[in-house]
């Protein structure tokens, strides 16, 4: 099976998933609707990919790694598990190993092409699973997201996607008390991704996204972080990734962070825009 990554990063599983969903973690497979491991025809196939992530302005180094099974029972139809897992420097210096949340999800790969312009429609149907301590003691339920990704050819190389992901979230409660204070969980998030993947030769291939979401918070309590608010987030990811093999891919990403932030007079292009985390990416397939 032939991998080459399209690596667009948002949020999915995170420590922090409760508290701000869509900024701070990636969810590794969300780009991947047509990528070889969702066409691949074998019955059950899986990869395993690791990110080693520097943060260019703290300093700070983690890693989030990542983990899918998956059977396919048509030839552009696959049901997969899959989750993620990250490490950070713990206080004796080490890496401390966290669970992240997990994920159920039903790719259709090509469900209309159009024969003339190119253009293919997918989707993706995903259920998240709360398996991290953090969404687990806010009271997490589920996520529920539906996306869909449309494709089309701008040279026989490069394609252009775009991809609307609405995604509702469940919580047995409005908000609660964690390590970040007292906060609001999100009810609503609207993602939307566009950019070019252009692949420059039989092994390089160039993914360039603009991801754009807009997340609506519960009303909890009065001076809860988020009570109540509509909270816009805009990130942009490039990632170059090379596949070694048919079953051995590497990568180097870099991740803004803070592009945007909301005040009282506004949204505003934020103090550290263009600054975020450099990745390298470590994966392999089967």
């Amino acid at each position: 099976m032939r991998l080459t990554l399209f690596g667009v990063m948002v949020l999915l599983a995170s420590p922090s998933f409760a508290q701000r969903p869509g900024a701070s973690r990636p969810d590794v497979n969300l780009l991947r609707a047509q990528s070889p491991v969702a066409q691949s025809t074998a019955a059950f196939s899986g990869s395993l990919e690791a990110r080693p992530t520097l943060g260019t302005r703290k300093g700070t180094f983690t890693t989030e790694n990542s983990y899918e099974l998956g059977a396919s029972f048509r030839e552009n139809q696959r049901l997969s598990l899959g989750g993620m897992i990250f490490t950070s420097a713990a206080a004796s210096g080490n890496q401390e190993p966290t669970v992240g949340d997990g994920y159920i999800r039903y790719q259709w790969r090509e469900i209309r092409k159009n024969p003339v312009t190119g253009l293919t429609v997918s989707t993706e149907v995903r259920a998240g699973l709360p398996l991290s301590q953090a969404s687990r003691a806010a009271g997490m339920i589920t996520a529920l997201r539906g996306s869909v990704i449309f494709a089309v050819p701008i040279t026989p190389n490069t394609r252009f996607e775009f991809r609307e992901t609405p995604i509702v979230y469940l919580y047995k409660d409005a908000g609660h008390e964690g390590s970040q204070g007292v906060v609001a969980h999100p009810i609503f998030e609207n993602r939307v991704f566009l950019g070019p993947i252009a692949k420059l030769n039989d092994q390089l291939t160039l993914t360039a996204p603009l991801c754009f979401s807009v997340t609506r918070y519960r009303n909890y309590t009065a001076g809860a972080n988020h009570n109540n608010q509509w909270i816009p987030d805009l990130s942009f990811n490039p990632e170059l990734d090379w596949a070694v093999n048919q079953n051995f891919y590497l990568g180097v990403a870099y991740r803004t962070e803070g592009f945007i932030v909301k005040q009282d007079s506004g949204v505003v292009l934020g103090d550290g825009a263009g600054n975020g985390s450099l990745q390298f990416v470590l994966g392999t397939s089967f």
